[in-house]
């Protein structure tokens, strides 16, 4: 009796455990417009909202069930989020209300980002880019040149732009992506993401711990040793001395210097892939991942803790 009471206590702890993780969602975009309102965004059509720098987050609702890849806000009230096949929804009141904008394709659409509530661009599989000038009303193709997977885009102004993308894909425009030219990369590795601080500086990152620097526009890039291995899926900096990447296995990462070193930062989070950053100032940023992952720090890094959502 002994014997099958153990067991039977085992299975049902298993069964509390994978229903845990089932309901958990893996979270993949995250943007703060100030220290108080942010979006989370993820799988099945999730959106969460915190009108409080993420003490309290609530749900929004979205027709679209699709798995969200990204989100971008110029404000407090306007934002929009990419998703697979094809899908980007809208909202101007904060994500009181989300409304579908055609984009015209099915690919998957990995990341999007606005300068404004008119000018923004999509990146997506199959060497997809799209521009928008009307806010997202309409949707226009813009010839990369490429076949691969093209993970994030970043502009600095109407002109000065980069994407980033599988084998090691890093494209530039400096007509708001009317051409995209390839530029030439020191690694084979697939390159996740990338954010620039102004029309000279810029960073970006991908597979097996690779971080590379620019100080020419991306005339010439170099590599910066990460001194880790595991993939790194998102990279952010305030200014030319403070940012961060973080990745897999709950890698965070925090250079003072501009990338001439970096340190690993204790977040608390272990075996968790983590999917995307965003920072308000050089104290206070969010991470997000998988299995309902958010942790917040506001000493810069120093410290992270949990946010629940």
């Amino acid at each position: 009796m002994s014997r099958f009471l153990s067991i039977s206590l085992i299975c049902i702890s298993l069964f509390i455990v994978l229903s845990s993780v089932s309901f958990a969602t893996d979270l993949e975009g995250v943007y703060f417009s100030d220290l108080k309102n942010g979006w989370i965004v993820g799988d099945n059509g999730k959106i969460f909202h915190t009108a409080d720098g993420g003490t309290s987050w609530s749900n929004q609702t979205t027709a679209s069930g699709e798995d969200l890849l990204d989100v971008c806000f110029v404000d407090d009230k306007n934002g929009w989020i990419a998703a697979e096949n094809g899908v980007v929804v809208h909202t101007a009141d904060g994500g009181t209300s989300w409304a579908v904008q055609a984009t015209g394709t099915k690919e998957h659409l990995n990341s999007i980002y606005f300068l404004d509530a008119k000018n923004g661009w999509i990146t997506g599989d199959h060497g997809l880019i799209l521009r928008s000038t009307d806010g997202g009303v309409s949707w226009v193709p813009q010839q990369s040149g490429e076949t691969e997977r093209l993970q994030r885009i970043h502009f600095i102004d109407e002109k000065q732009g980069w994407v980033v993308g599988s084998n090691s894909i890093i494209l530039h425009t400096s007509d708001g992506g009317a051409t995209w030219k390839r530029q030439k990369s020191p690694t084979e590795k697939h390159l996740c993401s990338v954010y620039f601080v102004n029309e000279k500086n810029g960073w970006a990152a991908g597979d097996f711990g690779c971080i590379l620097y620019t100080a020419n526009g991306g005339e010439t890039w170099a590599e910066q040793d990460s001194d880790v291995s595991r993939g790194l899926n998102c990279i952010y900096f305030v200014d030319l001395n403070n940012g961060w990447v973080a990745g897999a296995g709950g890698k965070v990462l925090h250079t003072t210097n501009g990338g001439t070193t970096w340190k690993e930062e204790d977040s608390e989070v272990m075996m968790l892939s983590l999917h995307s950053l965003h920072f308000v100032d050089d104290k206070n940023g969010w991470v997000v991942g998988q299995n309902s992952t958010v942790i917040h720090t506001t000493d810069g890094g120093a410290t992270w803790g949990d946010q629940d959502i």
